[in-house]
């Protein structure tokens, strides 16, 4: 028999192997550390999953062949981007451009220069148009920027808002800016009516399939400065949704980002994610560790073939490669939290198996082993006097009115008196007996006796509620 006994109460135990403390530590530090950097990147790339979903990358040459030729109608200005060392340019009206897409800042972010809703979460699709809208465009002498074309409505339909005319549909043919006091001081004329209407007297229909849409969150910031721009380590590569570049947008007919409200957009829905899936990896850790202990603990010590160490070396060889693997790599690809679940389940494993090893027979190897006290006790020795000097208890309960929003305090006061007593110690024999083989065995532990108690009573209190108006 090769098991030892415990130091304090001289129960039958296995130490736990060497080998295996030192693999826990290798595969804790390595999980700890690749989680973190995997930690890194799933959140980098899940902060842009409803860019995602909702934008197609494409290559500048595709976004070209897409391009809509136009003529201005309107005087505007050219904020450069390319070609040109100016920073502005004045466009005169009847100039021919190309429209190469709806501008974006960012592909959550809405670019409306001269509007006063400019906010990280403004919620219109870039196919909504407004007259403040930005578009990239591109001369004819290949010069590139950013304009406002509120002539780019011409040709779209629109839907009366009210008066006999409401929820007709009609094509936009010209645009004239007005001297008025509105946000938008513009009128349009429409096909084949003479009427003409200002805006907010309609409704722009959004455009049929999908548009192109350029996304500028660096503008002019140097290649060198742009990891530091975007909240991302050097050592990874800044998502594509989240470098410059054209898109198509929306990614799929029937659904996009901006069918969301802003709020569910944010931050706040990587942590819900998060979350879920901590959860799901946490239960799904919890599963896997009681399957493997309590599918072949209870066989591995019932086989009375094995001693001690032999039954705890076999469970912990099927064990292992059926918990630890999956907790290691769970551990790596999602949080170091895992990595701390599985010592705590280690630790509570060796202290089952403990106390599980204490019960087995090392004769017979039944799990037939009992505990208890002879009777036999030495001379109790006088140690000390102890005495604890009184002390009061206040605790307080809260709670709120079922009929208003008054909160009833209730805090109760308790004193406790002074406490005297005297130690002694003294040794009382044990036995291990084995009801299966026979197997007794008698051993000696150290005990405390407490004598000539005096104190340590309640001896009085009081309770005081009152209501505190919030």
């Amino acid at each position: 028999m090769s098991s030892n006994k415990d130091e304090k109460d001289q129960y039958y135990y296995v130490p736990i192997p060497g080998s295996y403390i030192l693999i826990r530590w290798i595969l804790g530090i390595i999980a700890i550390g690749a989680a973190a950097y995997i930690s890194i990147v799933f959140l980098v790339e899940m902060r842009s999953l409803f860019l995602k979903l909702s934008y197609k990358p494409i290559s500048e040459e595709v976004a070209l062949e897409k391009a809509i030729p136009m003529k201005t109608v309107l005087p505007t200005t050219l904020y450069v981007m390319s070609g040109s060392d100016q920073k502005e340019i004045d466009v005169r009206p009847g100039t021919n451009l190309k429209i190469l897409g709806a501008s974006m800042k960012l592909l959550n972010l809405r670019v409306d220069v001269s509007s006063d809703i400019y906010h990280q979460y403004y919620d219109l699709s870039p196919k909504v148009f407004t007259p403040t809208q930005v578009f990239l465009v591109e001369l004819e002498n290949g010069v590139r920027g950013n304009a406002i074309l509120p002539e780019a409505i011409i040709g779209r339909r629109i839907v009366i808002k009210s008066g006999e005319e409401a929820g007709d549909t009609l094509v936009v043919k010209g645009v004239k800016k007005i001297k008025s006091e509105d946000k938008f001081p513009y009128t349009y004329t429409v096909e084949d009516r003479k009427n003409s209407y200002n805006w907010g007297e309609f409704n722009v229909l959004a455009e049929e399939g999908q548009i192109v849409v350029y996304n500028n969150p660096f503008g002019g910031i140097p290649e060198e400065y742009q990891h530091k721009k975007a909240h991302i380590p050097s050592f990874m590569k800044i998502p594509v949704h989240e470098q410059n570049g054209f898109f198509l947008f929306p990614r799929f007919k029937i659904w996009n980002m901006y069918l969301l409200k802003p709020f569910f957009r944010s931050l706040l829905m990587l942590i819900i994610v998060w979350l879920i899936v901590l959860v799901i990896a946490l239960w799904r850790n919890h599963s896997h560790d009681f399957n493997a202990k309590y599918k072949y603990k209870n066989a591995c010590l019932a086989d009375t073939s094995l001693d001690n160490d032999q039954a705890q070396a076999k469970f912990l060889r099927i064990y292992w490669p059926r918990y630890y693997p999956y907790a290691f790599i769970l551990g790596c690809v999602y949080t170091p939290l895992i990595w701390i679940l599985t010592s705590g389940n280690h630790r509570r494993l060796m202290g089952e198996l403990k106390e599980d090893l204490s019960k087995r027979c090392p004769k017979c190897h039944h799990m037939t082993l009992e505990h208890g006290y002879t009777g036999n006790e030495t001379e109790k020795q006088f140690v000390r006097h102890v005495h604890h000097s009184g002390y009061t208890n206040s605790d307080t309960n809260y709670k709120r009115s079922a009929f208003s929003n008054d909160v009833k305090v209730t805090t109760k006061t308790t004193h406790v008196s002074a406490e005297d007593y005297d130690l002694y110690v003294y040794k009382a024999e044990r036995y291990f007996k084995c009801n299966e083989c026979g197997f007794y065995e008698t051993y000696w532990v150290t005990l405390n006796s407490y004598e000539n108690h005096r104190g340590g009573n309640v001896s009085g209190g009081t309770t005081e509620t009152t209501w505190v108006k919030v």
